[in-house]
């Protein structure tokens, strides 16, 4: 086995050599001012992408366009040219450089503030070809995106693209995404008949215990079971025994059919399961169908387990 040696000079010349390093990282220097060693240096890359970048928010500096361009070449997809390219697409998109953004970009980026530029980018330039496509599919989010998409999204409604279907698909994503100001945003765009049931949806996720009851008292008040079923289950982890009594009072008042109610029933069972509370057993017995699913099943056997009811566990086991 062969074993690597360094003379003397070299293992004194490391800490200089580090030390020009972290000079040169923050030094506006132009890299012919870098000695012939620093420039031999495996992390020099880091050096000159930094310079780059600053040079990107450097109103004295000449445009360095071309020299990132040459520089993003010939490193491709190395670690430091990363917070560098994205640097350059923003700095192209500030400054208007709309086809020159597109051509460094390429295909949409996946990230939010990127697609929305490379959207706006397209529209400025009246580069329409798929545009609709992929102005839906950005718009189609969970998430409020950001303003360099709204031109975008404001040439899809006037083309009327923004279907009341197409304004409910995006309202689920947001609230089952919790994103509840951007809900508040959509439900405003649809009919006052439609409005109530999505305003329920979100105040039964945002107010659980204190809505349902509101529910139990006002059994015709709409409100999605999806959302109904989510709040409950919420307040049943952190809750599990009034929630018990609260899903009996619930159940008595408003109309479910047998899946729902067994859907109920699992929540509360997971709750109470989850706090090793024997309690469980009977609601995991009444499940059914999609309710008794490999989450069910699992915690139906360890409440089994605890309770140290053995041929339960075994049989709940055995139809895993």
């Amino acid at each position: 086995v062969g074993v690597l040696s360094f003379s003397s000079a070299h293992a004194e010349a490391v800490p200089e050599l580090r030390a020009q390093f972290q000079r040169a990282m923050q030094s506006p220097d132009d890299d012919r001012a870098d000695s012939e060693a620093l420039q031999g240096y495996v992390l020099y890359p880091y050096v000159q992408a930094a310079r780059l970048q600053r040079a990107l928010a450097d109103s004295s500096t000449p445009e360095p366009d071309a020299r990132i361009r040459a520089f993003i070449a010939e490193h491709a997809d190395a670690p430091y040219v990363r917070s560098l390219r994205t640097a350059w697409w923003l700095s192209l998109y500030r400054r208007q450089h709309w086809a020159d953004y597109l051509a460094a970009v390429g295909d949409q980026p996946s990230d939010p503030l990127l697609a929305c530029q490379w959207l706006d980018a397209h529209l400025r330039l009246q580069r329409m070809e798929g545009f609709r496509e992929r102005a839906l599919e950005t718009w189609m989010s969970g998430r409020d995106m950001p303003a360099a998409c709204n031109d975008s999204f404001a040439w899809l409604r006037e083309r009327g693209e923004l279907t009341e279907a197409r304004i409910e698909q995006r309202l689920r994503l947001a609230i089952n995404g919790h994103q509840f100001g951007l809900a508040r945003y959509l439900i405003r765009q649809l009919p006052d008949d439609d409005q109530r049931i999505w305003t329920n949806a979100i105040l039964v996720r945002e107010q659980r215990q204190h809505f349902i009851e509101r529910l139990i008292s006002n059994p015709d008040a709409p409100v999605p079971f999806e959302d109904l079923h989510a709040g409950f289950f919420r307040y049943a982890r952190g809750n599990s025994e009034p929630a018990r009594a609260l899903l009996d009072r619930l159940l008595k008042a408003r109309e479910f059919n047998a899946a729902e109610v067994s859907q109920f029933k699992r929540a509360s069972a997971l709750a109470l399961a989850y706090s090793r509370d024997t309690s469980a057993l009977p609601l995991f017995r009444t499940l059914d169908g999609e309710s008794r699913d490999a989450d069910a099943l699992e915690w139906h056997a360890r409440i089994a387990l605890w309770a140290g009811e053995w041929r339960e566990a075994r049989g709940v086991i055995l139809s895993m």
